[in-house]
């Protein structure tokens, strides 16, 4: 199945239209056997959003959020999402999410915005918004930069630098 999956990201990031007999025969499989895993093109999709979105909080967690002050907490979780959106391009192909992802987008946004907090507490980023303003603010960016990074004009540290110069002001 992780053949499938892997086939499946590289050729929908490629070309979102892909059918699952391209993406079978991206895998090296007949279309049957991605059938026998994945009922239709959405099934296979929801997969993937899953697995991006386990990659996410596993990016997430090597960023060590907790650690450190904030605002450089805050840019290696920015990188870590542009590094994941980068690797899947999930919102080429797929703009929903499903009850599950909800849960965990929102467990992982509920991560930044305590970075956001401390950082109000302790360093000064701006108090004259709410946390949670700020932590829609950033996921906003984050798609924002998503078109520049797909085709190249943006690379992953250039997109986290903007996105936090625009957040949080110049020096960040």
């Amino acid at each position: 199945m992780a053949a499938i999956l892997e086939a499946a990201r590289h050729t929908l990031a490629e070309r979102p239209g892909a059918s699952m007999q391209e993406i079978a025969e991206a895998a090296g499989l007949h279309r049957a056997t991605i059938h026998r895993h994945f009922a239709s093109r959405d099934d296979l999709i929801a997969a993937l959003r899953e697995r991006s979105l386990e990659e996410l909080a596993v990016g997430l967690q090597r960023a060590r959020l907790e650690e450190g002050p904030a605002r450089p907490a805050l840019a290696r979780a920015t990188v870590a999402l542009l590094e994941v959106s980068e690797r899947y391009r999930m919102a080429r192909f797929s703009a929903l999410l499903g009850p599950a992802a909800l849960a965990q987008h929102s467990r992982m946004r509920a991560s930044v915005a305590k970075v956001i907090e401390r950082g109000q507490r302790e360093e000064g980023l701006r108090a004259d918004l709410p946390a949670e303003v700020l932590t829609a603010a950033w996921g906003g960016l984050m798609v924002g930069f998503l078109a520049d990074l797909y085709d190249g004009s943006l690379d992953v540290e250039q997109a986290a630098t903007l996105a936090l110069q625009v957040l949080l002001g110049p020096g960040s």
